[in-house]
């Protein structure tokens, strides 16, 4: 039987998952989930990085562990609410922040938002397959209100969900709510100016990327007044799959360095 001494006390925190937790971390890298993702995107990061880099995941209401709550679809609302569990988790462990698509806008904005109400903010700030958020959308259609069929046909054409899940109707149903909301997240986004940010910008983006062109991605450089990298990864929207060990590879030289 442990004694209490040898009792580990783990604070549960919904919006935080970690699958591979470090006892005294040098440097935390907080992850954002794409549009209809999940924390278990990044589930094996952990394993490519720095030993002392703890891998923290964003899980956002209406997926994975947290399916059955309501998802949030309006990006304030959802800062406000992710502003109090980040906020009760971190201590003084640097930290970065990563996101994916939708994670990217997630990330930026919540830096923005940390910074204004608390001065925190991270070391870094790495983004993927994201225009930069002053560029406007390139489509006109919002697809969070097209009709189911439509919606998941879009969700298909973006090679980002695998084939099974389309099969499982239970589960289509479930996750149709969650997709919706990130979609109107994305889609009604409105850049609102404000200071440049502080800190050191590596954005990623994919070479066959018909989502996100180079060009909007090379703009990010406006929006901070640090430096600046970009790195071209071989594939389409969801390269953060194909080219997995080359993007880890990158953030692993990077964050060796902080």
């Amino acid at each position: 039987m442990l004694k209490m001494n040898q009792l580990t006390l783990i604070k549960y925190n919904p919006w935080i998952v970690t699958f591979k937790a470090i006892k005294a971390p040098r440097l935390r890298l907080f992850c954002f989930p794409f549009a209809g993702g999940n924390a278990l995107t990044y589930k094996d990061w952990g394993d490519y990085l720095p030993e002392d880099v703890e891998v923290c995941c964003i899980q956002l209401p209406g997926r994975g562990n947290r399916l059955l709550e309501k998802p949030i679809s309006n990006l304030p609302n959802l800062l406000d609410a992710l502003q109090e569990a980040f906020l009760s988790f971190i201590d003084d462990v640097p930290f970065v922040f990563f996101g994916h698509s939708m994670g990217a806008l997630i990330a930026f904005e919540f830096t923005r938002h940390l910074e204004k109400r608390h001065g925190v903010r991270p070391v870094c700030l790495f983004v993927s397959a994201h225009r930069a958020p002053h560029l406007p959308r390139k489509s006109s259609t919002f697809y969070h209100t097209l009709p189911d069929n439509e919606l998941l046909e879009r969700v298909k054409s973006l090679n980002g969900t695998p084939d099974w899940f389309f099969e499982e109707q239970e589960l289509v149903q479930l996750s149709l709510p969650m997709i919706k909301a990130d979609l109107e997240i994305c889609e009604c986004y409105v850049y609102e100016r404000g200071p440049s940010l502080k800190i050191p910008i590596i954005a990623f983006g994919g070479t066959r990327d018909k989502e996100v062109s180079e060009e909007s991605i090379l703009e990010w450089e406006k929006i901070t007044n640090s430096s600046f990298q970009m790195f071209l990864l071989p594939g389409n929207h969801f390269f953060l799959n194909s080219s997995q060990d080359r993007l880890l590879s990158e953030i692993y030289k990077y964050i060796r360095t902080i």
